[in-house]
Order: C-alpha cells, then structure tokens, then sequence
C-alpha cells in the first residue's frame, strides 16, 4: 500500500493505494473528511480524502479525481461550506497525467501554491456550490453538487448540471441544471 499526502499547508489530499478492495485502512494522524476512491486500469484502487489543514480563505475540502482523455483532473473546494446564506464555498479543477499530481490550473499555476481555475462559484440564489461528483451516462457527462438557496432561507439542495469538455480538455458546466 502507498500512502501520498498533498497540500500540505491549506486542505491535505491523503491518497492510498491498494490492489484489493478488502485493503484494512488505520488511522494516520489526520481529520479524514469526505473520502472518495478511484479504480485505475489493471484494478488498483485508491482511496483518498481530505485532512484538515490551517483554517483560510483557501481551506480546501472535498477532493475528487476523475479520469478523462488521458488526464487526471482533481475538484476541490475553496472556502468555507456549511453556513447557508454566508458560505463561501466554489469548485476549481486542475489537471495532471498523473493521478498523484503534480496538478496545474489552466494557466499553469501549481494547485500547490494557489492554483486551481474556478469551474463553478456562487450564481444569485445558488450560495456556495460544492463537493463535486461527475457522473457519467454513455456519451453525456453530468457535475453533481451540493448548494444553499438563498430564495429559500438557504436550505441545502443537491444540483446536477451537463458537464462538457472544451477544446483543451477542461471540464465546462452548463447553466441548465435539474435541482431538488
């Protein structure tokens, strides 16, 4: 097994590794939040998830890696989550061809030092967009997320936007969205 461990000031991504799915986890000295996994060719799984880091602007939280056309895309949370109305949460995305990094933004910027290209931030009444989840159904893809209505006193409501992929290679949203 492999343990790899990320961002290191603001938010850690912990990614382990292990080739069969009955793999026993212990504790590793860190606040595991919002795990997600990821099955590579030839069946190594990996798990991963977020440790948390010092409290900032830039905490990031709720870490998702998802494979397309030969590149490994990490989302994540900048900002705060959990406070309806007042949350600060938005999803960014970097890329690498490597699934434990390094990861870069589209202008090139390292996800290490503040990198991250913003794919989704607060839009009127949808506050604070977060813990990306890409669903995928044949052809069409689709970005899961969580967020606060502020037409509704901020209650929490689960969205799922079409989700494309530019010319470059980066993940676009839509403004339709289907929302509960």
């Amino acid at each position: 097994m492999r343990y790899i461990r990320r961002f290191a000031a603001a938010g850690t991504i912990v990614l382990f590794a292990f080739t069969t799915a009955k793999a026993q986890l212990g504790s590793v000295g860190v606040g595991a939040h919002d795990p997600s996994t990821i099955v590579k060719d030839g069946g190594e799984y990996w798990v991963f998830y977020t440790g948390r880091g010092i409290p900032s602007y830039h905490s990031i939280e709720a870490s998702d890696i998802y494979y397309h056309d030969e590149q490994y895309f990490l989302f994540v949370n900048w900002g705060r989550c959990c406070r309806r109305t007042n949350s600060t949460y938005n999803i960014r995305v970097g890329r690498s061809t490597k699934m434990t990094g390094p990861y870069f933004d589209k202008s090139g910027q390292d996800m290490m030092h503040d990198g991250g290209t913003l794919l989704l931030a607060t839009e009127g009444d949808m506050i604070g967009p977060g813990h990306a989840g890409i669903l995928r159904e044949a052809d069409k893809y689709w970005l899961s997320f969580h967020f606060y209505d502020g037409g509704a006193s901020g209650a929490s409501k689960l969205a799922i936007r079409p989700l494309t992929w530019d010319a470059d290679g980066w993940p676009m949203i839509s403004d339709v969205a289907i929302s509960h």
